[in-house]
């Protein structure tokens, strides 16, 4: 009901499906690495945003002048200083691809983290295995599955599409 199924769907296929059915928050950071957002901020900088938001000119805030409009509206709010946070998601984008191929069921996504934790030797690698292994086992079968089908399937479809399906699921 929010356009998840869009806009997840335009991310490779295994992080879109790594996100969608573990529920994993990003941080900003993580967010701008993966492409979904275009710039992370710390709070404190948009305090500003309106003084920096009315000092720019008029003439540059044109929407018919689109180029000129972005260019002013990206200084306005991404001008700031980036935030540095460890970010792991784009890290683990290999084992994330590995596990949450398309192709597999969500339960050979399960089973397919078991038999890797099973053998990882590596103990941040195991930790997230684990946390992803039961952020899946302790949601609805069911939702799951609606929800990989729903990224799936809004790979291929419009934004108004994906938001009557949700709202259908809903």
């Amino acid at each position: 009901d929010v356009g998840a199924s869009h806009f997840l769907s335009r991310l490779p296929a295994g992080a879109a499906l790594y996100l969608a059915l573990s529920g994993t928050p990003l941080s900003g950071p993580e967010a701008v690495s993966l492409g979904l957002a275009d710039v992370c901020v710390p709070s404190e900088w948009l305090d500003s945003f309106e003084e920096r938001l009315v000092a720019t000119p008029s003439s540059r805030l044109d929407i018919a002048v689109p180029d000129v409009l972005q260019g002013s509206l990206r200084t306005v709010f991404g001008a700031g200083p980036q935030a540095e946070t460890e970010c792991s998601v784009p890290r683990l984008l290999p084992a994330i691809n590995a596990h949450f191929e398309p192709s597999k069921a969500v339960t050979d996504i399960v089973q397919s983290l078991a038999d890797s934790f099973e053998v990882e030797e590596d103990h941040a690698r195991k930790d997230w295995l684990s946390r992803t292994r039961d952020a899946l086992a302790n949601n609805s079968p069911l939702m799951l599955n609606v929800t990989r089908e729903s990224i799936l399937r809004g790979r291929e479809a419009p934004l108004g599409e994906c938001f009557r399906r949700e709202l259908d699921v809903v």
